[in-house]
Order: C-alpha cells, then sequence, then structure tokens
C-alpha cells in the first residue's frame, strides 16, 4: 500500500530523541545504505570506500553529510529532492524539519493506517484531484486549495489537499463506494483547527451526495463537541444548485456550438468540458434541444433538476488511536520505594581477618571497641 510510504518515511525522524530535541526533529533526510552493510567485507581500501559518496554527490543525483560512524565505514545520508523527484513524489514535504504537532499528526495517521490496511488510500494530491475532478466531474475550484510563492516574484503555485489527512474508499461498504475523509487530533486543545478545516472543505461536501467523515484522535474529550461541530457547520454550508449547474451548462452548449468561442474563458471552458461528461444522459440532452428551441423555460428547467438531485446522505464517526503519545509525556523521576527496608542494627563486620587491616588508626580502633 503506497499510501503508507511517506507517514512511515516522517515517523522515522524519532528514532534519535535522546540526541535532539524533539521540537526540532527534523525528517529531512532519507538513510541510504551505509557502507557499514555495503563495504564492510570489500577489500576496497578505506579512503576509497570514504570517497563513494562523494562519486555519487558529485554526479548530481543527491548530495551527502555523514550522519554516523562506526568501526567498519561510514553511514550516510542522502538530502531527497532529486530522489522525490525520480519517483514521482516532488511535493512531498516530508525532508523539511516538522513542528511536534506535525510529527504528532503523522503516528497518529500511521496508527489508523495500521489498523485499516484494506482501505483504499489516495496517497498523492494528483490521485484526489483526479478523482473528484474526472471521476466525480466536479470543478477543481471547489476543492479546499492553498497558494504558495516560490522563489520567482509574484508568482504562486496551487496545491490541493494540503492537509494530508487520509482520504480513503472502504471496500464492500457500498456500491459504488463512498469517499471517506478525515481529521486527525494529535491532541490538541481545542476544536479551532477542526472548524477551520471544515470550512475550507465546505464547498467540497455540499457538492457530494454521499459524504462519510471521520473524526480521529488520541483522546476522547473532543468525540461529542466534534459531532455537534460538524453538523453545525454542514448545515450552513452553501449548497450548489443542480438546476443552476444544468442552466450553465445549456448556456454554455449553446455558445461553444455556435462557435462563438470568443465568449468563453478558461473556466467556462473547463466547466462545459467536464458537464459535457456529467450530463451524459438521454434526459438532459432531450431538456436541452426542448429549451434551445423555446418549448421549455429556464424555471421549468431548474425545477425539475432540483427535483431530480438526490438528498444529501452524511455519516460522521468517532475513532480512537494511541498515535505513540508516551512518546511525548514528561518523563518523571523514578521513586524509589522504601518499603520493605531493614535496617542495619548489626555492627559491619570485615570481610578479611586483622592480618589484613591498615595499621594507621588502630588505637582508636581499639579503644571503640572497648
Amino acid at each position: 500500500m503506497t499510501f503508507l510510504n511517506p507517514v512511515l518515511r516522517t515517523s522515522a525522524a524519532l528514532a534519535t530523541p535522546r540526541t535532539k530535541p524533539a521540537s526540532s526533529i527534523s525528517s529531512r533526510r532519507i538513510p541510504v545504505i551505509s557502507q557499514r552493510a555495503s563495504t564492510c567485507n570489500s577489500q576496497e581500501p578505506r579512503a576509497a570506500r570514504r570517497a563513494w559518496p562523494s562519486r555519487r554527490s558529485c554526479s548530481g543525483t543527491a548530495t551527502q553529510q555523514p550522519s554516523c560512524y562506526c568501526e567498519t565505514g561510514e553511514s550516510t545520508t542522502y538530502f531527497p529532492p532529486p530522489i522525490y523527484r525520480a519517483a514521482g513524489r516532488q511535493n512531498l514535504r516530508n525532508r523539511r524539519e516538522h513542528s511536534v504537532e506535525y510529527i504528532r499528526s503523522k503516528l497518529v495517521i500511521l496508527d489508523f493506517v495500521l489498523a485499516h490496511l484494506d482501505y483504499r488510500y489516495f496517497e498523492t494530491e494528483a490521485e484526489k484531484v483526479e478523482y473528484f475532478c474526472s471521476k466525480l466531474g466536479l470543478n477543481r475550484g471547489i476543492l479546499p486549495a492553498k497558494r504558495y510563492s516560490g522563489a520567482i516574484r509574484h508568482k504562486t503555485t496551487g496545491r490541493y489537499f494540503v492537509d494530508k489527512f487520509p482520504l480513503f474508499l472502504v471496500p464492500e461498504s457500498s456500491s459504488p463506494p463512498v469517499i471517506t475523509f478525515s481529521f486527525v487530533d494529535p491532541g490538541l486543545m481545542t476544536l479551532c483547527s477542526f472548524e477551520t478545516h471544515l470550512l475550507a472543505y465546505g464547498t467540497l461536501f455540499s457538492a457530494l451526495p454521499l459524504l462519510n467523515f471521520v473524526y480521529i484522535a488520541t483522546r476522547s474529550s473532543h468525540f461529542e463537541s466534534a459531532r455537534k461541530l460538524f453538523f453545525s457547520i454542514m448545515q450552513k454550508s452553501p449548497n450548489i444548485d443542480p438546476g443552476e449547474q444544468v442552466l450553465r451548462y445549456f448556456t454554455l452548449r449553446k455558445l461553444w456550438e455556435a462557435k462563438l468561442y470568443g465568449k468563453l474563458n478558461d473556466d467556462d471552458l473547463e466547466f462545459l468540458n467536464r458537464a459535457t461528461k456529467q450530463f451524459n444522459d438521454a434526459l438532459t440532452d432531450i431538456r436541452y434541444h426542448q429549451w434551445l428551441q423555446g418549448r421549455t423555460s429556464s424555471g421549468m428547467i431548474r425545477a425539475e433538476f432540483r427535483d431530480l438531485a438526490p438528498k444529501q446522505e452524511v455519516s460522521f464517526r468517532t475513532e480512537f488511536v494511541d498515535g505513540q503519545t508516551a512518546l511525548f509525556q514528561p518523563s518523571v523521576a523514578r521513586r524509589v520505594s522504601r518499603t520493605g527496608v531493614t535496617k542495619v542494627t548489626q555492627p559491619l563486620q570485615g570481610t578479611f581477618g586483622a592480618a589484613f587491616a591498615p595499621a594507621f588508626g588502630v588505637e582508636e580502633r581499639q579503644a571503640q571497641e572497648k
């Protein structure tokens, strides 16, 4: 299962908790096969073995930094942007330094995934966008997005589903399977982050006739409050009017068939391409020609397709996971119990005889014994 790989790589940053404080744990490095494993049995001189990382670095595929030394060689760590790019995962941010909250969230996700290995997870941004836009026929503009500024001034890059919470299909749950969203609470004190998350996803949620949501947390104190907050925000989410969507499709289709391409912008073309696949049925085609010939009004089209739209079904559940919370608990000094300790009342007996006793202070010891 590919979803598990980036989570494991991120949580691997916790491998050295005694050498770095939790707030500065870095997951920016990927350990590559160490020289100890690859060259310890080699007859190659030590100087040649140490030159191996430099040869790889000069090729431009990675940069290296020694991470530890052992008796037979040196373990080398590679900074992975080219490696991620070669694997088609150039947008993963596991190589960056992250906060404790981020690491705790990844550990919670790891526990959840390990408990549900049979789920079909959408790992990458491309897979998620492909599912909602191509398979479900939704507009890219309603997906939760965030824009990032790069090295080029005044140029930004849009990214979707940046939270990277588990998004999956439960096999054999229904036919067709229903997409399940999630939110990971690694132990937050309030529900502010959860509310922000729901608001960002509100438009997408309202466009789905079937929706499952799971609240994943390391403690159950917020479960009931999270459920109430979820349904209250779902009721306030803007609903996409199916009647208006059909009328927009009719209008843009009319312009396209009349070859009035200048009146169509990029957003119109994207919507028309998506709506052509979404409304590819006999009833919609009949209503379009009736509307085009003036035999039915826009109001009738709007009302009919509103009634035909299925009612939204929403389910919410909570799940408790451990999330390795013990790693982040403050250590408490162990108290030694004095129960059962016997007080020594007899004088101590020497192990050796008098012949081995030191001569210094013998008069004082004899006076004390008398």
